[in-house]
């Protein structure tokens, strides 16, 4: 039997046994209108990393019982009775005393139908036009549940800068509790509006903890029924805010060598999620920086990582970024890789070229890092694919060149709604060279995210090899395979290509040797960033101190510290410095 009401209100279902006019049970219904829909969304994320967006909807009832509570006028205009009952907050009062009314237990809410919405959607962001009041990022599912991506499930309209595959629109059933919710990501039409710009290309130049975007998020519900849902209208929630920051930064050091006549140049790469891998977008592993000789004397001699490529004048390289730590933690790499940018936070890309300059003067080096994301840069397919006992995928370069399998990754569906399971592939693969890569038993020990044991479960699952979260060729343990071309080309993102300067100063240098404890530390009349001067010793540094004259106060340097803590980034030009060491070292410094 149904008990259907378009109307809001209490009725009291009375039940008899047969022939026993003293058996009455009576069974409440309330029949609920919505009272409000309440969103919130999280605060603060790093761009490349999960959020999440929650409305909780509360409906209404007047019944027998006044609650006391007052008339009240929302925010949309609508007028809500005295004396109503709200639900699920009223529950454990309506219900009375904890011994009393046992069976009816806890609130268990109607079903309805959230969909989630950004403020701004179509508008896209424009960091150079100083544009930025777009919606930053997409939806992801977080329950099976999750439906209509992209699509408005009532009006069938779709978003405008959204896609199936990064839905910026999305539908889900709210529980028994009244709260629906999605997962939110925030690397999509970014605005950069806390970035400052590059000095050469113009383009926005992130740091840490910088704003790169914003999504003002709201939902709308409507009632469950289908085709008919009665003659009250959906009701909006209020809107709340993500502001999205930067976790990642590219720059540039210096590195010493045991000649003078000979440095390193390094570029120093992080995700925009704060890592160095191949998950997700944008990412700056396995992409090529190049470094160009464009001013003074010396010559590139070598080059990190493979493949590369040194011009025949020697004064041009384009290099190919590696890892310096696997997904575990553990050092990777370790033959090649240089000084991290932050020494206690050693997750990083890196790329370098190595040059000499025998006549010891100054030389200008320019760096460029591409526009992300980063073309495919070759045709990685899987070859076989051992779904049962020990797990195991091969793949096999079918391109005629060189590659280097940092940047790319297999990955596979996950038991958690949303979130695959992914591991990052490495080393290089000459033509018609082939690797395998373990899966499961013990998944997460070979170093997959989102998996802990077994990778592949059923006839139904699959591996892909992406790049840039593109799947190239994908594999179903059923046998069926899809190979698509690796020539597709992506849309830049607005971040854009990136330049910098930076001299190695040959001959033009001073050594400090520092002991431990406070050291009273001269420079001279150059000037070098703190990261290039300290880029081998940070962990052996708590603090620098740097009198500032016009403002009288010290200014700060503390490795390690977010980006907002320290208030210096350059020392010299004259200026003394205080130096707390921890373990004895020697400084090299500019005259």
């Amino acid at each position: 039997m149904v008990y259907e009401s378009e109307d809001q209100g209490e009725v009291d279902v009375e039940v008899f046994i047969e022939n026993n006019p003293y058996s009455k049970v009576a069974f409440p219904i309330f029949y609920l209108l919505f009272e409000d829909v309440l969103l919130e969304s999280t605060p603060d994320q790093f761009v490349s990393t999960f959020g999440d967006v929650t409305a909780n909807v509360r409906g209404y009832f007047v019944g027998t019982n006044p609650s006391g509570r007052p008339q009240e006028t929302k925010a949309d205009g609508r007028t809500v009775p005295a004396d109503r009952w709200i639900l699920p907050d009223d529950w454990e009062r309506l219900k009375g005393e904890s011994n009393l009314r046992t069976p009816w237990g806890s609130v268990t809410m109607p079903m309805s139908i959230v969909t989630f919405f950004m403020e701004n959607e179509g508008v896209i962001n424009n960091y150079k036009a100083k544009v930025k009041h777009g919606a930053s990022g997409f939806l992801i599912p977080d329950t099976e549940d999750d439906f209509s991506f992209n699509v408005n499930p009532h009006t069938k309209a779709t978003t405008i800068l959204g896609t199936l595959s990064r839905p910026r629109m999305m539908s889900s059933l709210s529980d028994d509790q009244g709260e629906a919710s999605v997962d939110t990501f925030g690397d999509r039409n970014l605005s950069y509006e806390g970035c400052a710009p590059n000095a050469i290309t113009g383009n926005p130049h992130c740091k840490p903890e910088e704003v790169a975007g914003k999504t003002r998020y709201y939902a709308v519900a409507e009632y469950p029924q289908a085709g008919n849902r009665g003659k009250y209208p959906a009701v909006a929630s209020n809107v709340d805010e993500t502001v999205w920051r930067w976790a990642g930064y590219k720059d540039v050091t210096i590195v010493n060598t045991d000649s003078p006549q000979i440095k390193y140049v390094v570029a120093h790469l992080r995700d925009r999620d704060g890592f160095c891998d191949a998950a997700n977008y944008n990412n700056t592993l396995g992409v090529p920086v190049t470094f160009e000789i464009d001013a003074g004397d010396g010559v590139i001699i070598e080059a990190a990582d493979r493949p590369y490529a040194i011009n025949g004048t020697r004064r041009f390289a384009t290099t190919t970024t590696f890892d310096t730590r696997d997904l575990l933690g553990n050092p990777i790499n370790t033959h090649i890789a240089r000084p991290p940018l932050i020494a206690d936070q050693p997750d990083e890309c890196q790329a370098w070229i190595k040059v000499t300059n025998s006549v010891l003067t100054l030389t200008n080096v320019t760096v460029t890092f591409p526009a992300p994301p980063s073309p495919i840069p070759g045709d990685i397919r899987i070859t076989n694919l051992q779904c049962t006992g020990a797990e195991a995928i091969t793949v096999k370069n079918f391109g005629d060149k060189l590659v280097n399998l940092g940047g790319f990754a297999l990955k596979s569906s996950g038991s958690d709604v949303g979130n695959a399971e992914e591991l990052d592939m490495s080393g290089l693969l000459e033509p018609g060279e082939s690797k395998t890569f373990p899966g499961g038993p013990g998944a997460a020990v070979e170093g997959w995210l989102g998996a802990e044991n077994e990778v592949l479960e059923g006839a139904s699952d699959y591996m892909s090899v992406v790049w840039e979260d593109y799947p190239i060729s994908t594999v179903w343990c059923d046998g069926t395979r899809l190979d698509l071309s690796p020539l597709v080309s992506f849309p830049l993102d607005g971040e854009g290509e990136l330049k910098m300067d930076i001299v190695i100063p040959f001959g033009n240098e001073v050594e400090v040797p520092l002991a431990a404890g406070w050291n009273m530390v001269p420079t001279g009349k150059g000037s070098v960033s703190i990261a290039t001067a300290f880029s081998a010793f940070e962990d052996k540094v708590t603090a620098i101190y740097v009198w500032d004259a016009t403002l009288e106060t010290w200014s700060h340097y503390i490795p390690g510290a977010p980006a907002g803590v320290n208030t210096i980034d350059t020392i010299g030009n004259g200026v003394f410095m205080w130096v707390l060491v921890k373990q004895p070292f020697t400084l090299t410094l500019p005259k």
